[in-house]
């Protein structure tokens, strides 16, 4: 007589207690957050420097222009370096929490730049209009005002020509700079014609216009350049918590193991797809051609990042409960193996004893022999929806000793000899039929592992492929 036994055992627990947030436990080693903070540093330094370019490159162009225009430009210069030492203190601060603090600080800082720059221009502009009102009065006031009509349009022509080499403006003003070059025909037609106060007037507004587009974006450019520093080096921390490793102390039910811990082994492909998602997030946000927004950099930083940092956890949480689990189900086989050695005589065949596909992740198997050749096939599975909880089965092959008495006796001293240690199993059920003789050959121990497939008669839910694993 042979027959089929089935337990169920539920670690759920077992595993409360002993399975944390991964977040809090695997905190990146301090060297490898300096490698992100110093890859941070150097993204930085580019644009840093590009911005000091551009305001050499803006000194120069104001070096030439008249006593009024360059005094004003070079008061708008002075306090965008102000602003521009602020930004540069924020892209190169190390720490999530001082970045956000000081980006707070620098747009307020900008707002207060704002406004001192429009009281200042506001003040020039008063003074421009008295200047056109006295030409009138003058003798020569039609000569003069063509003249200063065109050094205003020379100087708006620089001014553009400024704007369009040095500035994406099309990316955060698309079409103003090409409305304000219509306007210089309109100021050359009105000189052409001989009403140089009106061209005047209209030269001045351009250039004010101009002057205002070229701050303008600036302080888009460079707020755009912090937002693509700080969602670079989010994205960055997020990839060292992928490629890090892990070390992991296995709590089993007879003792605990520290061993090294193969995130991307025992997360079953899901590391493999936040890696992927997190790379081409980052390839995104360096891609030069193709420029993010500051609004879609800004939704990397607050809500994208931290969403990978979560889905990491709970990724390398399902990871560790799946290698726990595998170290359970060697844990349960061996209870019952020790107690039907002790209980019946039944000894351990250790070279048909393994994972299936030599794959950890998969069921665990043990087979078993009576001196009087009766043979026993222990059987552990983890359900896939589940880690906690476990299919214990033993399937006897009783060749002439074994007696339903006997297989009943046997499955009681199992079934106390589990809950002596603690472990939550239900008493055993029968099931119908009769032993495959196919699973006491033990194939799939061998055989490769099929994907949701099964190694016998009843479901072995596959874990994954076979892969070579250093484990518990």
């Amino acid at each position: 007589m042979s027959g089929k036994k089935q337990y169920h055992v539920d670690m759920s627990e077992w595993f409360r207690t002993r399975v944390a947030a991964p977040l809090a436990r695997w905190a990146i080693d301090d060297s490898v957050m300096e490698e992100v903070r110093q890859r941070a540093m150097e993204g930085a330094q580019s644009g840093l420097q590009a911005m000091h370019d551009r305001q050499e490159r803006v000194e120069q162009v104001v070096a030439g222009f008249s006593e009024q225009a360059r005094q004003l430009e070079q008061d708008t210069n002075r306090r965008l370096r102000e602003h521009g030492e602020e930004l540069e203190q924020r892209m190169l601060a190390s720490g999530r929490e001082l970045r956000r603090e000081l980006r707070a600080r620098l747009a307020e800082r900008e707002r207060a730049l704002r406004a001192e720059i429009a009281r200042a221009r506001t003040e020039r502009q008063e003074a421009f209009a008295k200047t056109e009102a006295r030409l009138g009065d003058l003798e020569d006031g039609r000569r003069v005002a063509s003249r200063t009509a065109t050094a205003t349009l020379s100087e708006a022509s620089a001014m553009r020509d400024l704007i369009a080499a040095a500035f994406p403006h099309e990316r955060y003003e698309p079409g103003r700079l090409a409305a304000l070059e219509q306007r210089f025909a309109t100021v050359e037609r009105n000189l052409a014609q001989g009403t140089p106060e009106a061209a005047l007037g209209l030269a001045q507004t351009v250039y004010h216009e101009l002057s205002d587009l070229r701050v303008t974006l600036e302080l888009r450019h460079r707020e755009w350049t912090g937002a693509r520093s700080d969602a670079a080096q989010e994205l960055d921390a997020v990839r060292a918590m992928i490629e890090r490793d892990m070390d992991v102390s296995v709590s089993g039910l007879e003792g605990e193991e520290a061993v090294r811990f193969d995130l991307g082994h025992w997360s079953m492909g899901e590391l493999e797809q936040l890696r992927a998602e997190v790379a081409a997030a980052y390839a995104r946000v360096r891609d030069e051609a193709r420029p993010l927004a500051t609004e879609e950099l800004r939704e990397i930083v607050e809500s994208t990042a931290p969403r990978y940092r979560e889905r990491w956890s709970e990724v390398a949480e399902r990871a560790e409960r799946r290698l726990l689990a595998s170290q359970i189900r060697v844990n349960l086989a061996d209870f019952v193996v020790t107690r039907l050695d002790q209980f019946a005589g039944f000894l351990l065949l250790e070279d048909e004893t393994g994972y299936a596909a030599q794959d950890k992740r998969e069921a665990f198997y043990a087979k078993l022999r009576h001196p009087g050749g009766d043979e026993i096939v222990i059987e552990v599975l983890t359900a896939e929806e589940d880690d906690s909880q476990n299919t214990l089965r033993v399937i006897s092959y009783d060749e002439e000793s074994g007696s339903q008495d006997q297989r009943l006796a046997r499955s009681r001293e199992i079934t106390a000899h589990l809950r002596a240690h603690g472990v939550q199993v239900s008493d055993p059920e029968t099931e119908p039929g009769a032993p495959d003789p196919v699973l006491r050959e033990m194939r799939m121990l061998r055989e490769p592992a099929r994907s949701r497939g099964t190694f016998q008669e009843e479901p072995a839910r596959s874990r994954g492929t076979s892969q070579e694993e250093a484990g518990p």
